[in-house]
Parts: C-alpha cells; sequence; structure tokens
C-alpha cells in the first residue's frame, strides 16, 4: 500500500503580490532607472582586484572578460537544452488530465494575458530558464518566487539573485531568507520562495560559485596578457631611426646663432623636432629624403630572439580551462592537441554543464507543484531538462528510432500507459482517434534497423572497445 502524505492547507502567509525585490525595487515610482555604461575598456586587472567581492567580480568578468565570458556563456547555452514538464498522481502514476492542466498552467505563466496593464515585465519560461541557469554558474545557486494575483492564482515566476539575500536562523536548526533594500529589510519567509544551490558542502550555508577558483587563474592570465602587449609595444616592432649629424647640423646654422651656444642648442632642438614631425606622419607611400647630415635606419625587433612567451602561454592556457572547467577548444585557447583529445574533453564538459540544470529543475518543480495544488490537483509536478546532445539533428534520428522503439515496446506490454508514451514521445496530449494500445502486445519485436549509438565521428572517438558478444556456438545468431 502506498504511503499518502497528508493534507496541508495553503497557510495564509501565502501572499497575493511580490514579496522578493528586484533591481528595480531600488528606485521610486516615476523615477528612471540607470543606463549603466560599464566601460570595460578603461578598467584594469588591478581595478577588478579592489572589488573586494567575490561573485561581484565574477559578475563583472563573466560580462567584460573574453574567456570568462565566453565559458559562462557556452555553458549555460549547453545547459539550456530544452525542457518537458508533466503532473504524477501522489503513487507517481502519470496524471493525463493534470498534465494537460500543468501544460495550460506553464502557458499562462509563459504569456502575457491581461492587456489593460500596459508594458508587462513577465517573462517567457525559456528566457527565465536561461536567467536562472547564469544565475547558478555564477553564484552557485538559483531563487524563484511563485507570484499569485490577487484570486491566489499563479501569475508568474520570478528570479532571485542569490547574492542579494541572507539567512537568518530560526534556532531550530533551520533559517529563511532576507532582502535589504535601500536600508529596509525584507522578510522572505514565505511558502512560495524556494532556493537551491549547486555543489554545495555540508560544512556551508551559503553556495559557491563553479568558477571561484578561476579567479586567481584570470587575474594572472590578464596580467601576463598585460605585460606581453606592454613589450611587444616597447621592443615587438620595427621602428624607423634617423642618426643626426650634429657637427654637420650646427655648420648649417647662421653666424650669430654659432656663437651664442644657448641659441645653437635652440637652433638643433628646432632641426631635430622638424625631423620628428616629418617621420611621425610620414605615410608608407611616402618617399624618404634627406641630406647627408641625417642617416635613417631601422629597428628591427628582437622579441623573437630574446624571449619565447609561447610555452608560457600554453601552460597558463591550461590552468585557465582547468579554473573554468571549460575545455581550451571552447574558449578558444587551444594551441595544440588531436580531435580526439577535443572530443573527450568535449563529453566531460557536458557531465559540468548538467550540473546547472538539477537546483533549476528543482525549484521548478517545486513552484509547479504549489502552484497544482492550488489550482486543486493533489500530486506533483514534474520537470526536466532534455539530456544534453551537441551532436546536430539529422544524427540524432537513430537515437530517436530506438527511444521510440523502447517506449513503444513497454506501451505494448502494459508498463506505461498510451498518455504517458505520447509524452516521453513528444506527441502529448494525443489525438482524439487515437488507439489505445497499452497491454496490447502490438510489439512483435525490439529490433530496430541498423541503429548504433556510435555511428557519428564523436560517439567512434570515445566508444569502449568491449566485444560485441560473449562468444560460443551461437555467436553468430546472437
Amino acid at each position: 500500500m502506498a504511503l499518502k502524505p497528508p493534507k496541508v492547507k495553503p497557510l495564509r502567509k501565502i501572499r497575493t503580490k511580490q514579496v522578493s525585490a528586484t533591481p528595480a525595487s531600488a528606485y521610486e515610482k516615476g523615477e528612471k532607472i540607470d543606463k549603466v555604461d560599464r566601460r570595460a575598456f578603461l578598467e584594469s586587472v588591478s581595478d577588478l582586484r579592489r572589488r573586494g567581492n567575490t561573485v561581484g567580480a565574477i559578475r563583472r568578468l563573466a560580462k567584460i572578460d573574453g574567456a570568462f565570458s565566453a565559458a559562462a556563456h557556452n555553458m549555460v547555452q549547453v545547459a539550456n537544452s530544452g525542457w518537458r514538464a508533466c503532473f504524477r498522481n501522489e503513487d507517481g502514476t502519470f496524471n493525463s488530465e493534470a498534465t494537460k492542466a500543468l501544460l495550460n498552467l506553464i502557458g499562462r505563466i509563459d504569456t502575457v494575458y491581461d492587456y489593460t496593464t500596459g508594458y508587462s515585465t513577465r517573462r517567457g519560461l525559456s528566457v527565465l530558464l536561461e536567467t536562472m541557469l547564469r544565475d547558478v554558474a555564477l553564484s552557485g545557486g538559483v531563487g524563484v518566487e511563485l507570484v499569485l494575483n490577487k484570486q491566489r492564482w499563479p501569475d508568474r515566476l520570478e528570479t532571485i539573485p542569490i547574492n542579494s539575500v541572507e539567512f537568518v536562523s530560526r534556532g531550530d536548526g533551520t533559517f529563511y531568507p532576507v532582502q535589504t533594500i535601500n536600508g529596509e529589510e525584507i522578510s522572505l519567509d514565505y511558502p512560495t520562495i524556494w532556493f537551491e544551490f549547486s555543489h554545495l558542502d555540508s560544512s556551508d550555508i551559503y553556495p559557491s560559485s563553479l568558477f571561484e577558483a578561476a579567479l586567481t587563474q584570470t587575474f594572472y592570465f590578464d596580467e601576463f596578457v598585460e605585460d606581453v602587449r606592454r613589450s611587444v609595444r616597447e621592443s615587438g616592432h620595427s621602428r624607423l631611426t634617423v642618426e643626426l649629424n650634429s657637427e654637420k647640423i650646427a655648420e648649417t646654422a647662421p653666424p650669430e646663432v654659432k656663437a651664442d651656444p644657448a641659441e645653437l642648442k635652440k637652433y638643433m632642438e628646432s632641426v631635430r623636432a622638424s625631423v620628428e614631425d616629418v617621420l611621425s606622419n610620414l605615410s608608407p607611400e611616402d618617399a624618404l629624403v634627406f641630406y647627408d647630415s641625417a642617416k635613417p635606419e631601422v629597428l628591427q625587433s628582437g622579441l623573437g630572439s630574446k624571449v619565447d612567451y609561447v610555452p608560457l602561454m600554453k601552460t597558463i592556457n591550461g590552468l585557465m580551462s582547468t579554473a573554468l572547467k571549460t575545455p581550451p577548444s571552447v574558449l578558444g585557447l587551444r594551441l595544440e592537441g588531436s580531435q580526439s583529445l577535443s572530443n573527450t574533453e568535449s563529453l566531460i564538459f557536458l557531465k559540468t554543464a548538467k550540473a546547472l540544470q538539477e537546483p533549476v529543475a528543482t525549484v521548478i518543480r517545486r513552484a509547479l507543484t504549489l502552484a497544482m495544488r492550488l489550482i486543486g490537483y493533489d500530486g506533483y509536478a514534474q520537470f526536466e531538462f532534455r539530456p544534453i546532445d551537441l551532436r546536430p539533428e539529422s544524427e540524432l534520428e537513430a537515437f530517436r528510432t530506438m527511444r521510440q522503439n523502447r517506449v513503444l515496446h513497454q506501451l505494448s506490454l502494459g508498463l506505461i500507459s498510451d498518455d504517458e508514451a505520447a509524452w516521453l514521445l513528444d506527441r502529448f496530449p494525443r489525438p482524439p482517434t487515437a488507439l489505445n494500445l497499452s497491454g496490447t502486445m502490438f510489439m512483435k519485436s525490439n529490433k530496430v534497423d541498423n541503429p548504433t549509438p556510435n555511428s557519428d565521428p564523436m560517439g567512434r572517438a570515445i566508444q569502449s572497445d568491449q566485444p560485441t558478444s560473449a562468444g560460443g556456438p551461437d555467436n553468430e545468431s546472437r
């Protein structure tokens, strides 16, 4: 007999308006919101070091630093692999009617229905998930609030930056979050607010970003690039020099100037300045004509013969990629290596990107579950991201064929219902004319025509060398 959770009525603490603060909450009504120009081209590494806030420095680097921004952007894009949702009964069985209501609810949250309120700040679920995945990557956690309307009907979802909250102890080992806006403390102790963290240590309360370990390496990398840039500017380019014959130039001075040392010095300096002015404004197509009192010469760069930065750059690139948990191929820092190495790194990168999904899926599941229970459905919402796959759509057809075959075989055995099979095959809800096939044993065999999971380049690169059969007299038949 399945255990049923006790029925708990919604508390009076459920608010019918938004509780958490957004970045716009710091402004009064009618006040223009500042449009900040980051002026990143003026910010040096030392300025970033003096920020004094880890999450602030990470968020800043994710906007202005090339490698940091590429790591955060690519990881979020890979993790945002699409989603699907359904509603299940308390015993885990698929609830068709509630799933339709859930998809309808997500459509209401995702779409603006009330056109009488003017401009709406409601964000679509896809872009909202993108922001939440980015929050997990940059701050280590994510927060969300289910905002209700005056009728206690689910209205929209709002994200809460994890670095904007502090936790207050209740004295019994639990805690609740608070926000401070313009010196005013806002309690977020409501059942419509959830926070979840990624890779949280058991000894910590607050999460940390997976990019926190990259701060030191990023600063080191940026300082190295600045040093190389200064070195190249100083000695990395060829320079045109002109050697002036002081004796011959002094002979060209008027007699009264030769007799006065101070005037002769001024005359010599004026000749030097005039030559410098001509050379500074010289174009590549201009001819250079000079007297025998001047000797032009091209000073070649000695950078190649003095210092070789490539070995050091390779080492720093490796440290940088490790700290950012992103392959050098993704960051554009790979200087050498085979394609097989890149494929293996890509597989590890997919595992890292997948770690961003679970905190987001958890808070979305809790928000949708509460929303459905307020509507009147008992059970729980299931929200999950689709598997991450870098293969193009054309190469995924064999995998989808095998997956469809497996689902239909389970449907044939009666292990899943017709509606759940349609949901698994992304064809829910079923058409009214669809036949009920669950348990009819319509599948005679689960054999699929020539599908293989290792027919693509990446699959061949990472496939194991295990034998295809165990041997024996019936080896050919197997």
